[in-house]
């Protein structure tokens, strides 16, 4: 997914690395070593993902990451000084019918 921002925070030092996905969903991160690195990546309208991973030295990890659709929200809003469609305060009548016209035929 594109337009995803990935934080990388070394487990003991805390050095956090950040950066944000690519158009083809992928980022590519040079860390300060090997070791254990906190992986957190947001992207809006998702839940959040966080993962633990292990670094070894002169070797290429990929993590491939599995995002859940967030909480459905709901914007709520108060339209005012519209006018109603039916005017309670006045009688009306706009058609008229005669008895000929209400005739069902035999």
């Amino acid at each position: 997914m594109s337009g995803a921002k990935v934080d990388v925070v070394e487990a003991r030092s805390k050095k956090k690395t950040v950066g944000t996905t690519d158009s083809n969903g992928t980022l590519h991160l040079s860390l300060p070593g090997a070791g254990s690195y906190d992986v957190e990546v947001k992207v809006q309208g998702f839940k959040g993902y966080r993962t633990t991973v292990r670094a070894v030295e002169h070797k290429t990890e990929q993590l491939l990451v599995k995002l859940n659709i967030g909480e459905a929200s709901v914007i709520v809003g108060e339209l005012v000084g519209l006018t109603p469609f039916i005017d309670k305060t006045e009688s009306q009548v706009t058609n008229t019918f005669s008895g000929s016209l209400l005739q069902v035929p035999r």
